[in-house]
């Protein structure tokens, strides 16, 4: 049954719209967001998880992450993380774009790092609880970042950026100069990761490039707190991070796309447009070792026209190499196939050398020679000019020396075996010149034709204006100028100082004259012969012209061991323990040996200590192994004693503070193992702790170095002493050492139980002192144990570098 008249379809075209009528009584006043099927597949399964794939390839979001790299390897940066967080938190609070959410981010720890590479991709997990704010972000099951996270306010920030103008005007290091220095420490950044344009020279202020990207800008402020630092570091800790997006873009320069970066060091501070940067903590790590198996050499003076000289063709090689001016050698050489492979193995091994081509016109088959030489069967196969070309033991009448002189580049070498009859006049009509004469060897040059316009720099090294003459010669930087620098004091460092300024841009026009003889020979024509040789490297010692050379040492034979009163032992491949080795050390300095409160000691035994192996691991400069020693005095004592470093060596000079006698019932051998264990067991308990007699002591770790002096010197204090072990075996060993400690007073150090088992022997009191090396639960256990007006002395090193809270309420006993 129907109330209504049957509906004719279609309708006709008069009848009034429904929806006037819906819309009088509906309210459409607010919006409300609609979810989407991607919302559920994008990573929320939940309010407070999100799932984040880190793809590296061109094209994904965070390709540009691959210039990320650190000392080889891509690094995920400390700020992809924290953005992680930030987009998955900006999710939680219905954000559309992270990017419009200003947030702060507090106690944020990094427990380690994520590498990353283009073939796999890096899933992270991000997990943040909604009552706090706490997060931690998970990869591979493991926990690699936490902190907190919450919406920030933005008015403080106003304020702040208002305080500090940047100076232009000041001279001020620009991008290149910033990441060379950080390019030699191990930071290979690349792309948007070199974001820092212009700092001032103490670090304090300057301009960081905008490229719209918020991990890249970030991860550039943390850069600016790592220039005035050294060493490779890397981020652990940021106590906070504020970020406020809309003021930042305000503050962006619209033409420049920079913004101003401004450094507090004394407050660890760093803001830059609406970033905030409190409390970078970072932690020193060392390179991976890259450097090629070790090369003894000899560094020495070599005359161009002696003829008698050891390993003549070494020489001629070197010589050849100190002017090369390029990372590229090219050679092609004739006859004698022998010599090739010593010709081939010295370039190889020459870090200056990135690119080595070597042709052999020669009959013989692959199979005979280096497979990474070149062979072609006569010269007319080679058309290609090459740097060097070498002739050796050939017969004349079947050598086209036209060919040979065209073969030659422009300032080229051709070596030349002594017994071939080298056509001289034809040489030098063709503009090559003969530099080196020997025995065995003649090294011509070939000249350029093109005329250069010289410039004499004398050096001076009480007198520094010659530099800014230097710098604005390279600027310049012109292929057609040649600037000399002429040096007539011996010890003034100026080889070294043009090697390096070789290898700046517009170096290639640079040359060296160094006259170590007391008497300054350089006239008119001497230098006018010095022009036309164009030799890099030009030294005047002992009446004749000549360079320095490498020469590999002969270390198989014995004579390259020499002996000394001097010696050190130190790693020859650092981080690499197994070559330990005796090396000659620089005599005592004459301030030391006339110092009254030093002495001069010949070592007859020095211990290995657990620092001792940690440096040797750690691949850092220097020889920082020995710290403890024993032996005689200058007056023929037995003594012990402590140094900061090189204590494994012949002989040392001791502070006399750190030194002691050995007593008569002691060996030398013992009194080795004394000083540095109960040196820091003496500080910590009687220096540091104020040690009372009759006092309840915990020692952790009681059968190491430092707890067993610890025990020692507690029960000579007639202290009751706890203590800790890992084993039944350590166990009885303190008890047949100490014969006062018994069971009850020896507990566990693999969990937390010795705080029960001392709890009830003291009452429930505690002790006094705590000498602790325990770390995690095990530290706050024995944080719990403090008596009122406890001490405790941490020597342990894992909780401090990890920042883990300690808690207040151990202050209230008053320790």
């Amino acid at each position: 049954m129907c109330n209504y008249a049957p509906i004719q379809y279609p309708v006709p075209v008069n009848v009034p719209f429904i929806s006037p009528l819906i819309a009088a009584q509906w309210d459409h006043s607010q919006q409300w967001k609609i979810p989407t099927f991607e919302m559920f597949t994008q990573s929320l399964g939940s309010a407070q998880q999100a799932k984040h794939e880190i793809d590296l390839n061109d094209g994904s979001e965070y390709s540009s992450i691959i210039g990320h790299q650190i000392d080889g390897r891509c690094l995920f940066p400390a700020t992809g993380y924290l953005t992680l967080v930030w987009k998955t938190f900006a999710k939680l609070h219905n954000y559309e774009d992270y990017r419009q959410m200003s947030v702060l981010f507090e106690q944020v720890q990094i427990h380690r790092a994520t590498i990353c590479s283009l073939a796999n991709k890096v899933i992270f997990y991000v997990n943040i609880l909604p009552t706090n704010g706490a997060f931690e972000i998970i990869e591979n099951s493991t926990i690699i970042v936490t902190g907190r996270i919450s919406q920030s306010e933005q008015l403080t920030m106003q304020k702040f950026h208002q305080q500090i103008k940047f100076n232009d005007n000041d001279k001020n290091l620009q991008t290149n100069e910033i990441y060379r220095d950080f390019n030699l420490r191990g930071y290979e950044y690349s792309g948007l990761f070199r974001g820092i344009n212009q700092m001032n020279i103490d670090g304090t202020c300057g301009e960081l490039k905008w490229n719209n990207d918020w991990i890249s800008y970030l991860d550039t402020m943390l850069q600016v707190h790592l220039i005035p630092s050294q060493g490779l570091q890397l981020p652990t800790r940021i106590d906070s991070l504020r970020i406020d997006p809309k003021l930042h873009l305000d503050l962006i320069s619209s033409t420049t796309s920079t913004c101003s970066v401004y450094v507090d060091y004394w407050n660890s501070l760093c803001f830059s447009g609406g970033v905030e940067l409190f409390g970078l903590h970072c932690t020193g790590t060392s390179k991976k070792n890259k450097q090629q198996n070790t090369i003894l050499e000899s560094y020495l003076f070599v005359p161009f026209d002696k003829e008698t000289v050891d390993r003549e063709l070494q020489t001629c090689l070197y010589l050849i190499l100190e002017n090369n001016l390029t990372t590229a050698l090219s050679l092609c050489q004739i006859g004698n196939e022998k010599l090739s492979e010593e010709i081939f193995n010295f370039y190889s091994q020459q870090p200056s050398i990135k690119s080595l081509e070597y042709t052999l016109v020669t009959s013989l088959s692959e199979d005979e020679i280096n497979k990474k030489i070149n062979l072609v069967e006569n010269l007319s196969s080679t058309t290609t000019a090459v740097d060097l070309v070498i002739v050796n033991n050939i017969e004349t009448n079947i050598y086209d020396w036209e060919k040979l002189f065209s073969l030659c580049k422009s300032n080229g070498f051709i070596l030349v075996s002594s017994d071939i009859d080298v056509p001289t006049k034809q040489m030098e009509s063709d503009n090559f010149i003969q530099i080196i004469t020997r025995k065995n060897y003649k090294l011509w040059k070939k000249l350029s034709n093109e005329n250069f316009i010289d410039t004499i720099v004398n050096i001076d090294e009480k007198n520094f204006k010659w530099i800014e003459q230097i710098k604005l010669l390279l600027s310049s930087n012109s292929p057609s100028q040649r600037v000399w620098l002429v040096s007539n004091q011996i010890d003034n460092g100026i080889i070294g100082f043009f090697n390096c300024l070789r290898r700046e841009p517009g170096g290639q026009s640079l040359r060296c004259i160094h006259i170590q003889d007391s008497e300054n020979i350089l006239n008119e024509n001497i230098l006018q012969n010095l022009k036309q040789r164009d030799l890099t490297v030009n030294v005047y010692q002992n009446g004749v012209w000549g360079s320095y050379v490498h020469r590999n040492l002969q270390t198989s034979n014995d004579s390259s061991w020499i002996q000394t009163d001097n010696a050190h032992v130190n790693v020859l491949n650092r981080g690499d323990l197994s070559s330990l080795t005796w090396l000659q050390s620089p005599a005592i300095a004459s301030s030391s040996i006339n110092d009254p409160n030093f002495d001069t000691c010949t070592v007859h035994y020095a211990s290995l200590n657990f620092r001792d192996i940690m440096l040797g691991y750690l691949k850092m400069q220097g020889c920082l192994l020995g710290l403890e020693f024993s032996g005689l005095d200058s007056s023929g004592q037995r003594v012990m004693g402590l140094l900061s470093a090189k204590g494994l060596a012949t002989k040392v000079a001791i502070d006399k503070r750190y030194s002691w006698r050995v007593p008569a019932n002691w060996t030398l051998e013992q009194a080795a193992t004394i000083p540095v264990v109960y040196a820091t067991a003496y500080y910590a308990l009687v220096v540091r702790g104020q040690l009372k007699r009759g006092e309840k002591v915990l020692i952790h770790a009681g059968t190491g170095g430092v707890g067993t002096a610890a025990i020692a010197i507690a029960y000579s204090y007639d202290c009751e002493v706890f203590t800790t072990v890992s084993s039944m075996e350590k166990r009885e060993y303190l008890k047949k050492l100490f014969p006062r400690l018994n069971d009850e007073h020896i507990a566990n150090s693999r969990d937390t139980t010795f705080e029960q088992q001392i709890r009830s022997i003291t009452k429930g009191k505690g002790v006094n002192i705590v000498l602790n090396s325990l770390a995690e639960d095990k530290l706050q256990a024995s944080v719990r144990l403090l008596a009122q007006h406890g001490r405790f002395l941490e020597i342990g090193k894992f909780d401090l570098s990890q920042n883990n809270p300690l808690g207040m309420g151990v202050f209230l006993k008053n320790t």
